[in-house]
């Protein structure tokens, strides 16, 4: 009986110890508020069977009960989380009991779950998603400004909009990014204002992952939950050339996430600072269905073919009579100053020469990349604007995958689907 009740005790506190470390994690989250009622109740059971009652073999029978009580309860608790989990794999089209699936399992069985588990949670706890998915948890505990924001997004309207051609866009109504959709990019605004993805200006509740020559941050701002940005140490431009590499190892690190990029005068806010941002690929409409309100490349394959094509391909995609053409009247700006430097000849990753205007997507999916390349010629629309008839929506990359986002409610609700179409017909080729 001993044996039996020391074998309990040290499976339940190293279920404990797995818990602890797991709740950071993604799907796992919410296990700690599970492990502290399963504690009470274990509490409870040991006040209620532990005190004596005048005979030492009641006592003692009580330990055994308590235990049995106590394993139970975790029992539960771990075929609960593991039917829920084969449930989402099975939906999502997964193998059912795929390593996450597994390593529950083995949780509930220590000799096995030693030699399956703690592996895994040495080499997970070694990833950046890991390490971010620890970074959101401890900053929404000590950082009221990105609580308060990421906790609004359950209340943020998602209006549907079909467009002529059957294609459907979503509307945001997001307040909070008010300041990014009005951010002034002109070059007197930008130096009188200090760059706020320096470390020197940024928050001193903003806590960073480092990652090469970059530092991972929780976007305090956000669109979707969860939400990053991904700026170089060093002040330097918004300018993808020499870095669409690290976007793609980005990519690959970052497990179901999308990693983004907005051209300089395609979205970025802060155009002075090169960064990345980041947010679960499961949100971007774009990569679910087919595009039909934008002009866009979708390149797959290993690094290096990609890096080659995307190379090949800006220029290509910038020189297009037919594009040209239907750029010359008044309405419309004519991208034509800029065939100069994008000539099938010339190489528009040449440090030398300006960068075209695009926004880009770059995700890692059933082990091979996808890189999401979307011109552009304009980048705010005609409608722009606080004016009665016009609309503070400012298209980056997220809107180019197929959510506008409008920080007023206004906006939100009087859009109409041919000024939509108006938006993107004019700063997309199409």
């Amino acid at each position: 009986m001993l044996y039996i009740i020391i074998y309990l005790l040290v499976t339940l506190a190293w279920q404990l110890s797995v818990i602890i470390r797991l709740r950071g994690h993604g799907v796992y989250r919410n296990i700690g508020k599970r492990a502290y009622i399963v504690a009470a109740i274990a509490a409870i059971c040991c006040i209620a069977y532990l005190i004596p009652v005048g005979s030492m073999d009641k006592t003692v029978f009580g330990i055994v009960k308590f235990w049995v009580v106590m394993l139970g309860a975790f029992t539960l608790l771990w075929l609960a989380l593991i039917t829920a989990n084969v449930y989402s794999s099975v939906v999502n089209g997964k193998y059912w009991m795929d390593e996450r699936n597994r390593t529950l399992a083995a949780v509930m069985i220590l000799p096995v779950g030693v030699a399956i588990v703690e592996p895994s949670l040495k080499r997970l706890r070694a990833t950046l998603s890991w390490q971010v998915d620890s970074l959101f948890a401890t900053q929404m505990c000590k950082w009221e400004l990105a609580r308060k924001n990421f906790s609004d997004l359950r209340q943020v309207k998602l209006r549907e909009i079909e467009l002529e051609n059957g294609s459907k866009v979503y509307v945001q109504c997001n307040p909070a990014r008010m300041i990014s959709t009005a951010s002034k990019i002109d070059k007197k605004s930008i130096e009188n204002r200090k760059c706020f993805l320096c470390p020197a200006n940024r928050p001193a509740e903003q806590d960073i992952i480092s990652w090469r020559n970059y530092d991972v941050l929780v976007n305090p701002y956000p669109i979707f939950d969860p939400h990053l940005t991904i700026p170089c140490r060093e002040h330097t431009p918004q300018r993808i050339h020499g870095r669409l590499g690290d976007m793609m190892d980005l990519a690959r690190e970052l497990d179901g996430w999308a990693v983004f990029y907005n051209g300089p005068k395609c979205g970025a806010s802060a155009p002075d600072h090169f960064h990345f941002q980041a947010v679960k690929r499961d949100r971007l409409p774009v990569l679910h269905y087919e595009c039909g309100w934008a002009r866009l490349e979708r390149l797959t394959g290993s690094k290096k073919e990609i890096e080659e094509t995307f190379a090949e391909l800006i220029p290509t995609l910038y020189f297009d009579p037919e594009d040209l053409a239907s750029t010359t009247n008044a309405t419309t700006p004519d991208p034509r100053p800029q065939s100069s430097v994008l000539s099938p000849q010339s190489s528009v990753l040449s440090p030398s020469s300006s960068e075209p205007m695009m926004n880009l997507v770059c995700t890692w999916n059933n082990g091979t990349w996808e890189l999401l390349v979307f011109p552009r010629r304009m980048y705010r629309p005609s409608l722009y604007g606080t004016e009665p008839g016009h609309y503070m929506i400012s298209p980056g990359t997220i809107e180019m995958c197929g959510v506008l986002i409008a920080p007023r409610i206004e906006d939100y609700e009087s859009i109409t689907p041919s000024e939509v179409k108006q938006i993107y017909d004019e700063v997309t080729f199409r």
